[in-house]
């Protein structure tokens, strides 16, 4: 699309700096024929991957299977989150609690305490689901709550938990660098 109004780097930032939808966290490709950009620049900048024209069917699905597959359907949305008070605060509240809840899950799966992981998943629900983050949490759930559930299938649904973790407090450190003064 030819935007002559607008840059791909204004488009991005509309788009991060808004409370619509998943705006803030929808992946964004840029494409281009500026061969002196590099992807890992666009990267940096905010975009989610870069297609240098011209380009070929095959890399454009190529792209759009990587970002559509089941790790990036579920993104993150801190909009609810950061509706009052200190945008920047909350976030860095939000990485340090998840960090020690991470720690605990871990814990409570080395010890094989299903009692503890469920009342994490229960801990966890609310907070998460508002950030559209609570998938793994519902499979951890089903795991534990199975009949009988092997060892790896509890490690997996636990490890699923401890990268979204993971994913929240990447993304919310992100963001909260956008709201520092």
């Amino acid at each position: 699309m030819k935007m002559p109004d607008m840059n791909g780097y204004e488009v991005l930032e509309l788009l991060r700096t808004s409370d619509i939808g998943n705006s803030r966290t929808i992946p964004i490709v840029a494409v281009t024929a500026a061969g002196f950009i590099t992807e890992e620049e666009l990267k940096s900048a905010g975009f989610t991957a870069m297609l240098g024209k011209p380009f070929s069917i095959a890399e454009l699905l190529n792209v759009v299977s990587q970002y559509a597959n089941k790790e990036h359907r579920q993104l993150l949305d801190f909009s609810a989150l950061l509706t009052f008070g200190d945008r920047r605060h909350t976030l860095e509240r939000l990485v340090t609690e998840t960090e020690k809840e991470m720690d605990e899950v871990q814990n409570a799966a080395k010890e094989k305490n299903m009692e503890a992981l469920d009342g994490w998943v229960h801990h966890l629900r609310s907070s998460w689901m508002l950030m559209k983050a609570e998938q793994p949490l519902q499979e951890l759930y089903a795991v534990i709550h199975s009949d009988s559930p092997t060892d790896g299938e509890i490690t997996h649904a636990v490890n699923a938990v401890l990268a979204q973790g993971k994913m929240i407090v990447d993304l919310a450190r992100k963001e909260a660098k956008r709201w520092e003064e």
